[in-house]
């Protein structure tokens, strides 16, 4: 998966230490433990997708995936064009998801620039390689996924210590389920459980 070697990038930004964080512990980024969850995750998902599955195995291609990357910009805008999926699924899942993937970072012990970082990788890996062995990576899901983890690591990271710990560290979680739109709540619930149970605590 490539998120795996990608995620090398982040190692000048990741500190031995969380200096700014609200908690006293002192963590060290484990970058290739979290590369290749990440993109073991990743990998499950795309499995037990029917539609992702299916979509790969009836014309997903390596042509596709260098098509994207030698144009990159061109192809997310023609992207995110196309995409037509449920307002759920564009601006619930993929916001959640990537906010969970910067949370679980900064629990790891990634500085902020270093979460964010690693995380946009990551959803480069998923729009230009995984979906886009099939399809042209959508530039819709590309900036949901970065206000996603942009807004958990910079503003919610801190605020609700809690849920960065969820699959950073304790593997509970107290969200105010209440706080959450009725459209997102299911979809908050399958997050938080697939990534407790396939991130692990370290």
């Amino acid at each position: 998966m490539l998120s795996a070697p990608l995620a090398l990038v982040t190692l000048t930004l990741a500190p031995t230490d969380r200096g700014d964080s609200t908690t006293t512990e002192t963590r060290s980024p484990r970058i290739l433990t979290d590369a290749v969850r990440l993109a073991g995750v990743t990998t499950v998902w795309a499995a037990i997708s029917p539609n992702v599955r299916g979509s790969i195995l009836d014309s997903g291609s390596v042509g596709n995936i260098v098509a994207n990357f030698r144009s990159p910009i061109r192809r997310a805008i023609e992207g995110g064009r196309a995409d037509h999926d449920l307002f759920t699924t564009n601006y619930v899942a993929h916001p959640l998801s990537w906010a969970v993937i910067g949370l679980y970072l900064r629990g790891r012990g990634y500085s902020r620039p270093g979460a964010f970082l690693f995380s946009q990788l990551h959803s480069m890996a998923w729009e230009y390689v995984v979906e886009g062995s099939y399809m042209k990576p959508s530039g819709k899901d590309l900036i949901a996924n970065a206000v996603g983890a942009a807004t958990a690591i910079y503003w919610l990271d801190g605020r609700l210590p809690s849920v960065g710990r969820i699959v950073g560290k304790e593997h509970r979680a107290t969200v105010r389920v209440g706080s959450v739109p009725r459209s997102g709540r299911s979809t908050l619930g399958v997050t938080l459980t697939v990534s407790r149970a396939t991130l692990g605590d370290r």
